[in-house]
C-alpha cells in the first residue's frame, strides 16, 4: 500500500520554525510534569495549512483531520506514544469547507456547505477516489451558511446542524434564507433527511453525553443572552425564532403554533417566555459570556474510564474565542437536565474548534485561528494528557431542596470547608430579546444558612436562602484547602437550576451555622436592582466637550470597526498635550469599546478585564487600573460614542484595545503621540 507521507524529521532539520516548535514542546513538557494535566503541541510541517474543521480517530489509531481548506489529512502516531514523531498524509482534497468528520465502515463522512459527502478509497492506495453525495440541501450562498457534522448515532443515522445566514453580509446570523437553516437534522444511511429541531443560531458544537442523549452548544447573539448547552429532542424549539419559518413544512416535527413574528422579544428572561410555548426547551447549562468564554464550540463526553482524571462522564466544552476548555457536570432532576460549568484549561494555543479522545485516553485538540478571530498563534493541533495526579477541584455540584452539595476530588481540611463564610452564592439570569447578547440581570444574593461536611470530608452540603428556579447560581468558595493544604484549582461553578429537587431540608442541628445572624428569605425582585456605580474616575470617559477648550478640539479622530474583530484604523498620530475628540462608530454586530492604555500594559489590562466576572458588562469591561488612560463605554452594534481627552504629555506609542474578553488580540491599534 503506497503512502505519500510528510516526514517531520527531515522537515525539522531544515526548518527553523520546526526547530523552534520542537524546543517549545520539550520545554512545555518539562515544566508540566508536576501539573495534573500536560498540554503539548503536536508538530505539523510548516508547509501544511491546517485549520481544523473536524477530527476523528480511525480503527488503526491514526488521527484524521478535515480542514477548512477542504482537505482530509491522516496523521500517524499523533501522540508520539512510541517515541516516533507524527507523519502526515493527505488523503483527500477539494471539499468545500468541511466542518466535521466521521468514519464508519471504511468511509469518511463530512458535511460540506451543501451536502453530506461520503469519501472513500476503493483501490487500497490510501488515497480518496470516491466522493459520493449522501444527501444535499438548499444553499443560500451566504458566507455564514455553515453546515456542521456529522455525528454518527448508535442507530447509524447521521446527525448534522445548520448555521443561520447573515442577510446583510455581516455577522448577525439572524435569518433562515433557505431550508433548514437554524435547524438540526438527522440523515438515514440511505440519504433521507429528517428535520429534528429548530431554534438554533450557530450550533457548531454538538455531541452525545455518556448516556447517549443529544446536546447542542450555542454562543451569544441575537435572542441568545449568553452561551449555553442544551439537551435536544425531536420537535424542540431552542430559542432563536428564525428557523420557525419552516415549521409548517411537511417533514417538520415542530408543532408549535407560533411563527418567527410571534416570539416576544421584550427582554423578559427566557424562562418566562417559555412558559407559554410548550415546545420551548430551555438550556441545560448556561455558560456565562465573558466569564466562561465568548464562542462555545465542541462537546466531548469523558468516556475514557478514568484515564483522563476524576471526571468520568462529564462533558468537556471548547471555546473558540477565548481558547479555553470548560467542564460541565449534568444531572437529571424531575426528568430535566441541569448542571454546573467550571473552568478547566486555559492557555490553549489558538481557537479551539474540535476535540477527540486518543486511544491512550488523552485529548487531542484541533484549532482554527484565522477567519474566526481568536487568541493565540497558528498552532493546528495540541494534546492534553492527564499525569495521573489528582487535581484538587470541585468535581461536581448537585442541587438539593435547600441548596447544593459540593463534591470534591480530595478530602478537604475540615476547618476550611465547614465554615459558612467560605461560601458565597448569588443568582442571576439574562434578557431574552432580539438584541445581540445580554447583560446579566435580576441579581440576588443567596445567604448561607449553614454547612454540613460529610464524614469522608469530600462533600460539603450548603443550605441557602432564596433558591430560584430557572436562574444561574454562581457558587464561589473562599479559602477551602485539601487536607494536604492545596488550594482549589478552580473555586467557582455556575449552576443552572431548572428544577429544585424534592427531599428533606437540613435542620440547624445537622449543620454548622455562622455565629452571626444571617438574613432570612429574600423575595424575588420584579425590577432590576440599581445599576452598580463604577469606581473609575469620570475624567477617563468625558462625553461632553470641556468648557475650558474654548475653540474646540485640536484633533478629531473617527475610529470605526471592520469584519474580523478589528478597528478600521491601525494607528493615528496626535501632538502631545493636544485636545482630542474621538468619535467611535461601531459598524459591527458585536458590542465593542475603545480603551487607551499606558505603553506595555495592554496584555495586563485585558487580563484584568476578564476577572470582572458578573460585574463585567455593567462596567463596560473596563477594569479598575491606573493603566487605563481613557475609554469609551461598551458601544452596541450600529451605535457610536464621542469622547474627549487631552493627549499624554510624553511622546510615544499608546495602545488602544477592545477589552471585551477575547477581542483584544486582534482588535487593537496605536495612538502615536508626537512633538507638536
Amino acid at each position: 500500500m503506497r503512502r505519500d507521507r510528510f516526514n517531520l524529521t527531515a522537515l525539522t532539520l531544515i526548518s527553523l520554525r520546526g526547530l523552534v516548535v520542537a524546543a517549545v514542546v520539550v520545554a512545555a513538557m518539562a515544566s508540566a510534569r508536576a501539573q495534573p494535566y500536560e498540554l503539548s503541541t503536536i508538530p505539523v510541517p510548516s508547509d501544511i495549512s491546517m485549520e481544523v474543521g473536524g477530527m476523528t480517530i480511525l480503527p488503526d489509531n491514526r488521527l484524521a483531520v478535515a480542514t477548512r481548506h477542504g482537505a482530509i489529512w491522516l496523521v500517524e502516531n499523533p501522540t508520539s506514544g512510541s517515541g516516533d514523531i507524527p507523519h502526515y498524509h493527505r488523503f483527500a482534497q477539494g471539499l468545500q469547507e468541511p466542518l466535521g468528520l466521521a468514519y464508519q465502515d471504511g468511509s469518511f463522512y463530512a458535511a460540506q456547505r451543501g451536502e453530506l459527502t461520503r469519501v472513500a478509497d476503493t483501490d487500497g492506495d490510501d488515497q480518496a477516489d470516491l466522493y459520493e453525495t449522501v444527501v444535499a440541501w438548499p444553499m443560500s450562498g451566504n458566507h455564514h451558511a455553515y453546515s456542521y457534522g456529522p455525528e454518527i448515532l448508535p442507530d447509524g443515522r447521521f446527525w448534522l446542524t445548520f448555521n443561520l445566514d447573515s442577510p446583510s453580509g455581516g455577522m448577525t446570523r439572524d435569518s433562515s434564507l433557505v431550508k433548514w437553516r437554524g435547524w438540526t437534522v438527522l440523515v438515514s444511511p440511505q440519504g433521507n433527511l429528517q428535520p429534528f429541531a429548530t431554534g438554533l443560531k450557530a450550533p457548531a458544537g454538538f455531541g452525545l453525553n455518556a448516556g447517549g442523549d443529544m446536546f447542542i452548544s450555542e454562543n451569544d447573539g441575537r435572542w441568545i443572552g449568553s452561551g449555553w448547552i442544551s439537551h435536544v429532542e425531536k420537535g424542540d424549539f431552542l430559542g432563536h425564532p428564525a428557523g420557525l419559518r419552516w415549521k409548517d413544512e411537511p417533514k417538520s416535527p415542530v408543532t408549535m403554533k407560533q411563527g418567527p413574528q410571534d416570539i416576544p422579544g421584550d427582554g423578559r428572561p427566557m424562562f418566562q417566555v417559555a412558559t407559554d410555548i410548550p415546545a420551548f426547551k430551555l438550556p441545560a447549562v448556561w455558560l456565562p459570556d465573558g466569564i466562561m468564554g465568548t464562542a462555545t464550540l465542541d462537546i466531548l463526553a469523558d468516556t475514557t474510564d478514568g484515564r483522563f482524571g476524576p471526571f468520568s462522564e462529564q462533558l468537556f466544552v471548547g471555546d473558540q474565542g477565548r481558547n479555553r476548555l470548560f467542564r460541565v457536570s449534568l444531572e437529571k432532576v424531575k426528568g430535566e437536565y441541569q448542571g454546573v460549568v467550571f473552568a478547566f484549561q486555559d492557555g490553549l494555543a489558538a481557537g479551539l474548534v474540535r476535540q477527540v479522545w486518543a486511544p491512550d485516553g488523552s485529548m487531542l485538540l484541533g484549532y482554527t485561528d484565522r477567519g474566526w478571530p481568536a487568541k493565540g498563534e497558528h498552532v493546528p493541533l495540541q494534546r492534553l494528557r492527564w499525569n495521573e495526579k489528582v487535581p484538587f477541584e470541585i468535581r461536581t455540584i448537585r442541587a438539593q431542596p435547600d441548596g447544593f452539595v459540593l463534591h470534591f476530588t480530595k478530602p478537604v481540611a475540615a476547618a476550611t470547608a465547614k465554615n459558612p463564610l467560605a461560601y458565597q452564592v448569588q443568582s442571576f439570569t439574562y434578557k431574552y430579546h432580539k438584541d445581540y447578547g445580554s447583560p446579566t440581570i435580576r441579581h440576588q444574593s443567596c445567604p448561607i444558612r449553614g454547612v454540613k461536611l460529610s464524614s469522608d470530608r469530600k462533600q460539603a452540603r450548603i443550605a441557602i436562602d432564596s433558591l430560584r428556579r430557572y436562574y444561574i447560581h454562581e457558587i464561589t468558595t473562599s479559602g477551602i484547602e485539601s487536607q494536604e493544604g492545596e488550594p482549589l484549582a478552580h473555586d467557582t461553578g455556575y449552576y443552572t437550576l431548572n428544577r429544585i429537587p424534592e427531599g428533606k431540608a437540613l435542620s440547624n442541628s445537622e449543620m454548622v451555622t455562622s455565629p452571626q445572624k444571617l438574613p432570612g428569605p429574600v423575595t424575588e425582585p420584579t425590577e432590576d436592582p440599581p445599576k452598580e456605580r463604577t469606581s473609575l474616575r469620570t475624567d477617563k470617559m468625558v462625553t461632553e466637550r470641556p468648557a475650558s477648550w474654548g475653540d474646540g478640539a485640536n484633533v478629531t479622530i473617527e475610529l470605526g470597526t471592520k469584519p474580523g474583530l478589528r478597528y478600521d484604523m491601525p494607528s493615528f498620530t496626535v501632538p502631545r498635550n493636544s485636545r482630542v475628540k474621538l468619535v467611535f462608530k461601531n459598524a459591527d454586530d458585536l458590542a465593542h469599546n475603545v480603551v487607551f492604555v499606558s505603553p506595555g500594559s495592554k496584555r495586563s489590562v485585558a487580563r484584568e478585564a476578564t476577572k470582572l466576572g458578573l460585574r463585567a458588562r455593567k462596567k463596560g469591561y473596563i477594569p479598575e487600573t491606573d493603566a487605563v488612560l481613557f475609554h469609551t463605554a461598551l458601544v452596541q452594534p450600529g451605535q457610536s460614542q464621542t469622547i474627549y481627552f487631552e493627549a499624554p504629555s510624553q511622546t510615544g506609542s499608546y495602545p488602544y484595545i477592545c477589552t471585551v474578553p477575547g477581542h483584544w488580540r486582534t482588535m487593537q491599534g496605536k495612538m502615536i503621540v508626537s512633538q507638536p
